[in-house]
């Protein structure tokens, strides 16, 4: 059977992995095929992508371009059904370049199951709900995206 509080440290260590830039970490977490969608004010991105472009893109769009980033989980919320843990977490992630920083304000539902007897990310969907602080920051950042 799931195990949920397992399941919640899983979403946990997703943040962790950005803030402390441990991509193997970050990658070990997640199923070699995720089901993504992510949603903010100017674009909306879903589909299946494998982990390294996960890591690739999170490591470009929200952690190598500042100096650091800080995740703070405001609320978690898990159900389980069937074989799967639905781990919802409500986020503050600050961005920080310089003197500079932003924050975005958003709501992770994470699907985590059991594969080759380790919990992992089978599904991530993101919705970025409000942005506060330097919004120029962000805008500028958002210019210089690939992905």
């Amino acid at each position: 059977m799931m195990n949920i509080m397992k399941a919640e440290n899983i979403a946990r260590d997703f943040y962790g992995a950005i803030d402390c830039r441990d991509w193997n970490k970050f990658e070990a977490i997640m199923v070699d095929k995720v089901n993504i969608a992510m949603k903010s004010p100017e674009r909306e991105k879903k589909g299946i992508m494998t982990k390294q472009a996960i890591s690739a893109m999170w490591q470009e769009q929200f952690a190598m371009i500042y100096d650091r980033t800080c995740h703070v989980i405001k609320n978690i919320e898990s159900a389980l059904k069937e074989d799967k843990v639905y781990v919802k977490t409500d986020i503050d992630s600050t961005h920080f370049l310089g003197d500079e920083k932003w924050t975005g304000i958003g709501t992770y539902i994470f699907i985590i199951q059991v594969v080759d007897d380790k919990y992992k990310i089978t599904d991530l969907d993101y919705t970025l709900q409000i942005v506060t602080g330097d919004v120029a920051l962000r805008d500028r950042m958002v210019a210089l995206r690939k992905y």
